[in-house]
């Protein structure tokens, strides 16, 4: 027997098995500014990692350095540009309580990380670099140490 589907259009979503989605770990991905104020993209060559297995982005801010700092209204292209995202993902259509996207800023300004909350699903096709487990967080996301020609200054 068929069974009935839930009204998408009535469909609450929450971190739990209940909405199709396990929205639990936290990846990083370093990105760059663009032309226009507050946007970013994928910084050449980088990819993603996972740098919690529980919790959302403000669990990741309070546990970062000083030295991060959150840049309030921040949007990535290829996630706030499409339409099809802002509209249907619960993660940038309001539906999901919680904070599960922000874009970090070392305060030497050289350097921008995306932090985002994934399914759990998609997460086992990315590297694993938990917070907590490297001297510092520059080490969890891939190619960060690279950037701008030198590595990041730590604060003394």
């Amino acid at each position: 027997m068929i069974q009935p589907q839930p009204d998408r259009a009535t469909t609450r979503y929450s971190p739990s098995m209940d909405n199709g989605f396990l929205l639990f770990p936290v990846a990083a991905l370093h990105v760059e500014a663009t032309d226009k104020p507050l946007w970013f993209r994928r910084a050449p060559d980088s990819h993603a990692a996972i740098i919690s297995e529980f919790g959302d982005v403000t669990d990741m801010l309070v546990r970062l350095p000083e030295c991060w700092c959150v840049v309030p209204g921040a949007q990535l292209e290829g996630l706030h540009d499409d339409e099809d995202i802002t509209r249907a993902d619960p993660r940038f259509n309001g539906e999901l309580p919680g904070h599960s996207f922000a874009v970090i800023r070392h305060t030497d300004r050289r350097v921008n990380v995306a932090l985002l909350v994934i399914n759990a699903a998609e997460a086992v096709l990315l590297p694993r670099r938990l917070l907590g487990t490297r001297a510092h967080f520059e080490a969890c996301v891939p190619g960060l140490e690279h950037s701008s020609g030198s590595p990041i200054r730590q604060p003394v």
